[in-house]
């Protein structure tokens, strides 16, 4: 079976992403490992590996799930480290989510069930993660920082490939948000 490992995110523009890199500098452990610019994103629906040939319907799907909405828009104001229990591995910037991007993200969730049927039953927590922590890194609180807002103009489906030296991502399709 021809599969790709496929998710569905947004990416915020240069002036975002920097402004956040900045804050996670100022509260991430020194031995941490920044995310690289061009990886940082908002997944709106993982999906793992899908059948190539599904790849047209996954795209379709997009459309349908970004068509008719406003405007949406994510307000990042603070990070904290991740899992909430146990050790944690990474840093991430939370965001509050307006309900034009929480409409859009269910519904992705909603229309790709068939092929991954607990994304529509699992909590989406809008966040990007800014950093990944070495083990036995300290827990780091949630730490307030400047607001950063960002409206999503498009969503993407990626496909990721892992490599040893990290994920690298490639757009297969692009939605833009109406």
């Amino acid at each position: 079976m021809n599969s790709i490992r496929l998710f569905i995110a947004a990416y915020p523009p240069p002036e975002i992403t920097a402004e956040l890199i900045a804050a996670a500098t100022q509260h991430a452990p020194a031995n941490a490992r920044l995310t690289p610019p061009d990886l940082i994103h908002l997944t709106l629906c993982f999906l793992g590996s899908v059948r190539a040939a599904d790849i047209e319907a996954v795209a379709e799907s997009m459309d349908r799930a970004a068509s008719g909405r406003g405007p949406c828009t994510l307000r990042f104001s603070c990070i904290a480290s991740l899992p909430d229990s146990g050790e944690p591995r990474l840093l991430a910037a939370f965001a509050d989510a307006d309900r034009h991007t929480l409409e859009v993200q269910r519904r992705l969730a909603s229309r790709l069930a068939i092929l991954r049927p607990k994304a529509s039953r699992e909590k989406f927590a809008p966040h990007l993660t800014l950093a990944r922590f070495q083990p036995a890194a300290p827990r780091l609180p949630a730490q307030a920082i400047t607001p950063c807002v960002w409206t999503l103009h498009s969503i993407r489906l990626m496909r990721s490939i892992l490599r040893p030296g990290g994920a690298v991502h490639s757009l297969v399709h692009e939605t833009p948000i109406e």
